[in-house]
């Protein structure tokens, strides 16, 4: 997905509003006949495993806060080395732990705590390696780190709803306001800077809705069977991805240290599966 968001020249809010346009309809005709969509967009009556959660205030800050995370993402992809941009990553950990342990009473056992340190060990490394060739000066640099705080935000709000609602539903809904909002915010604005999409970047929006839906889908049905904090570790591995994506798609090479950073990020997961496995 962030190879595909380098590659679109087109405005930001636009490539935000289509990806998840694309993802919301394709989540849609999967799912309808499952879960059907609230009234007035079906005739369907509310039904036990309707989203009700639409009432519930937590939805609502989760919507805005996708909305602008979403949107600082896409930026942040458009601005900054792709690598530069994913190793911010490495502080979600600390703001999720915090807020797990506050709101959600997960429990920190030794071995979490061992596998998100050497997680966070992993992600410094990779961070230090790509300033020693060059961090950019741009104030959008401190972009994907706010980014990285609302997902970890974002995270933990969907773990609270997803106790009482699917994760195709919370899914399907989060894509479809995210895109239904700046599809509105651009309208207000006049969409000064939208240009009309190519055939090409089209089938490009389709990918990116594709593989979006079956992101947030995986994201929601691991959290909804596990701890956020056990699932931290794993998720910092998209930092090995993006290096190598980064160094076949864009040629950015990776130093000693970012190859450091990777081996401690594999031993984090491999010592929290471990432990999970004894």
């Amino acid at each position: 997905m962030n190879v595909l968001l380098k590659s679109i020249h087109l405005t930001p809010a636009q490539v935000t509003c289509f990806e998840n346009l694309f993802a919301a309809i394709l989540l849609c005709l999967f799912s309808v006949k499952i879960h059907p969509l609230p009234a007035p967009l079906s005739q369907h009556s509310l039904a036990p495993l309707a989203p009700d959660h639409w009432k519930n205030p937590l939805y609502w800050i989760r919507a805005a806060l996708t909305l602008l995370s979403s949107w600082l993402w896409v930026v942040s992809m458009q601005r900054l080395p792709l690598l530069q941009t994913v190793s911010m990553g490495f502080l979600s950990p600390f703001v999720t732990i915090l807020g797990a342990r506050i709101f959600l009473k997960e429990r920190l056992t030794l071995w979490r705590i061992l596998a998100v340190l050497l997680a966070f060990l992993g992600g410094t490394l990779i961070s230090v390696g790509n300033s020693v060739q060059g961090l950019s000066l741009d104030p959008w640099a401190l972009a994907p780190l706010l980014t990285t705080i609302l997902f970890a935000i974002i995270n933990l709000i969907s773990k609270s709803l997803l106790s009482h609602t699917p994760p195709v539903v919370l899914t399907r809904s989060l894509m479809m306001m995210t895109g239904l909002g700046w599809l509105g915010i651009e309208w207000f604005r006049g969409y000064d800077q939208w240009m009309a999409p190519s055939l090409n970047q089209w089938l490009q929006f389709a990918a990116l809705g594709f593989l979006a839906a079956g992101a947030h889908m995986c994201s929601h049905m691991a959290l909804a069977r596990a701890d956020v904090i056990a699932l931290l570790p794993l998720g910092v591995i998209r930092l090995v991805l993006s290096g190598g994506l980064g160094w076949f798609f864009l040629q950015e090479t990776p130093s000693l240290s970012v190859i450091c950073g990777i081996i401690c990020v594999i031993a984090a997961s491999s010592c929290l599966s471990w432990r999970f496995n004894k």
